[in-house]
């Protein structure tokens, strides 16, 4: 009997042993599923997970570890993709910072408003107004300022003179819009930083520099020449007369001729023809001078006191704000 025992006790160990290596060689679903899932985690360089744990960090291994996370804003996972869906995910990103695409709209990091006007983009590209999405080129970056306190507050007093702000003078739709809201010279006009930030210029247009030469608001980017665009706009308008009248002239000159057999048309054609051509050339050097000049650039010092000439029923007032 004991060694009967003792036999079915080997067999009995044999069999394990053998259903043992064949579970082995036969993975079963799961076994697979787990092998599947840890594709992903290893080429990440990461500890392959079970099922439920991975189901439950999937967000963390796919897309906040991803560098579209940083990137993009693309840190939680949604059926299967990476998107994002908190606003900080925009906020936090390289593309806010880079690009101007902070605002968080159909699980995308897109640009609106004044998004791109503290982005790189802005600065460095010129590409300060957001359009469809993504910042293009055009609109201003305002200059960094602290807000002044009780702005818009009538009875607010400024800080440098104690004076009352607005002027009582300058209470109308000037200061408002304008930022026209101090009495210089006994007229209305920007008399301070306070005057142009507060304005309507200023928070739709960008209008929030003053320049204390001019008295008035501009933006923080001026023409690289002013002086060349109202020379070269002169010297369009001038020469373009020229070539009317001298083409004009060499016109009426040609029928009168042909009606009138004393006319004598080789004394004043040259005339006619030395003014059609002279005013093309002015007119061709007027386009070249405001092509020269018309470009914006940074704003680096106090603008020009030159003026350009404003034409009002009440008369003509000069500035330069262009």
């Amino acid at each position: 009997m004991k060694v009967k025992a003792t036999s079915w006790c080997v067999l009995w160990m044999v069999m394990m042993a053998t259903g043992n290596g064949w579970s082995q060689d036969q993975p079963s679903k799961s076994d697979h599923s787990v092998t599947a899932e840890s594709v992903t985690a290893e080429s990440d360089g990461q500890k392959p997970r079970a099922d439920g744990e991975q189901d439950k960090d999937r967000q963390s291994i796919d897309c906040a570890a991803a560098p579209a996370c940083k990137l993009k804003g693309l840190c939680a996972e949604h059926d299967g993709d990476c998107v994002a869906v908190l606003p900080e995910h925009c906020t936090n990103s390289v593309a806010c910072s880079e690009d101007g695409r902070c605002t968080l709209a159909s699980q995308a990091c897109i640009a609106v408003g004044t998004d791109c006007e503290d982005a790189a983009v802005c600065e460095d590209g010129g590409r300060c107004l957001a359009e469809n999405g993504r910042c293009i080129p055009g609109g201003v970056a305002p200059i960094p300022v602290e807000p002044p306190s009780q702005l818009h507050a009538p009875s607010a007093q400024r800080e440098h003179d104690n004076m009352p702000w607005p002027h009582p003078r300058c209470t109308g739709d000037d200061c408002r819009e304008h930022g026209d809201c101090s009495d210089i010279g006994g007229e209305c006009a920007a008399g301070s930083r306070d005057d142009c930030q507060q304005s309507l210029d200023c928070r739709e247009d960008g209008r929030c520099f003053y320049d204390a030469t001019a008295h008035s608001c501009e933006d923080t980017m001026m023409r690289k020449s002013k002086a060349a665009v109202v020379l070269g706009i002169v010297g369009i308008g001038v020469g373009t007369a020229a070539v009317l009248v001298g083409s004009i002239g060499l016109t009426f000159l040609s029928d009168v001729c042909h009606a009138d057999t004393s006319c004598n048309e080789d004394d004043t054609t040259p005339v006619y023809g030395a003014i059609t051509v002279l005013g093309g050339l002015v007119a061709v050097g007027g386009i070249v001078a405001v092509t020269v000049g018309a470009p914006k650039v940074r704003r680096q010092a106090v603008v020009s006191p030159l003026p350009r000439v404003t034409v009002a029923l009440s008369g003509i007032s000069l500035d330069w704000r262009f």
